[in-house]
């Protein structure tokens, strides 16, 4: 492409000096060449001329002088935010940044699996307190996990827990995959794949059909030995459901990454809930997540020009 063939893009990102930088030669080698936009009142202002936007968490506002709008995609897997994006045009494509960082988040449940397999946890409160306790703890293998969820994060986790002994069932909207030769349990049958599950991993996004999903009943099909994993969005597990459990010890434990309020206010009773580890949002976080998303928006943003959807398109039935 010549230089003065060069195609405008608009970035609404977090980003360091450093990161614009190596941002703009990635856009450069591909002839495109960015705007930045600070604050959602200077998009608002912007719309009616963006025709490729790539935001981070993406404002809720009115859309309609988008009228240009050719692709919106999100610097995220989660979307959830974005809906019901008044005024968005049905010929704008809407693009996530899923599949970035699927490995990072499956090593994340790996090591939050682990660590409540093995009680560590409670091994950090002993060093602290100087006590000399010693557990017995069984092994993962032949542990019944149940994955909420079998999109890319899901299939990962299920690969790498297979390669652990582990015992793999599914649960999702989509129809005809197989588990270790189990058909994947549509979301209809949710409580019966909990039932005799040692392990669950919820990794679902989170839509109008999975707001609240796993709830006090969904909980209530866990036997008290159960832990549960949640690297979903904040929203599908009801986080007052959850604590009771917890506290009440009908649930063994479980550990979060994504909450209904981030950040997770100092004064939150989650902080103190017995067996719960809490993560900051920190599953998906890489060294060079921005400039992957980047190069990822690049790639969606030559597939639209060609007349081709996105790689990563979003469906607005399914949000998602």
């Amino acid at each position: 492409m010549k230089p003065d063939e060069a195609v405008l893009v608009h970035l609404a990102l977090a980003a360091s000096s450093a990161e614009m930088h190596a941002i703009e030669l990635c856009l450069g080698t591909a002839g495109l060449v960015a705007r930045w936009i600070e604050h959602e009142q200077a998009l608002s202002a912007e719309l009616g001329a963006v025709r490729f936007l790539l935001v981070g968490r993406p404002p809720r506002l009115d859309w309609s002088n988008a009228g240009q709008l050719a692709l919106l995609q999100v610097a995220g897997a989660g979307v959830d935010p974005l809906f019901p994006a008044a005024g968005l045009s049905a010929q704008t494509h809407i693009a996530s940044s899923r599949g970035v960082s699927t490995e990072a988040v499956r090593d994340h449940v790996l090591g939050l699996l682990l660590s409540l397999a093995r009680a560590l946890p409670r091994y950090v409160v002993q060093q602290r307190e100087r006590a000399w306790l010693r557990h017995s703890h069984s092994s993962v293998a032949g542990k019944r996990l149940t994955l909420v969820g079998f999109g890319q994060v899901g299939q990962a986790v299920a690969q790498a827990a297979r390669v652990l002994g582990m015992r793999v069932r599914a649960v999702s909207r989509g129809a005809g995959a197989v588990v270790d030769g189990e058909p994947v349990f549509p979301s209809e049958r949710l409580h019966e794949a909990l039932r005799d599950a040692d392990f669950v991993v919820v990794c679902v996004p989170l839509t109008q059909e999975t707001r609240g999903l796993i709830d006090a009943r969904a909980l209530s099909m866990l036997s008290s030995e159960a832990c549960l994993i949640d690297v979903s969005r904040g929203g599908v597990v009801d986080e007052g459901a959850l604590e009771a459990a917890l506290r009440s010890r009908k649930l063994a434990a479980a550990a979060r990454d994504v909450f209904e309020l981030e950040p997770l206010p100092a004064d939150h009773s989650l902080w103190s809930c017995p067996n719960l580890s809490i993560t900051p949002h920190v599953g998906g976080l890489i060294p060079d997540y921005l400039l992957r998303v980047v190069e990822l928006f690049v790639d969606n943003v030559q597939l639209v020009r060609s007349g081709a959807p996105p790689r990563t398109l979003v469906s607005r039935e399914l949000e998602y």
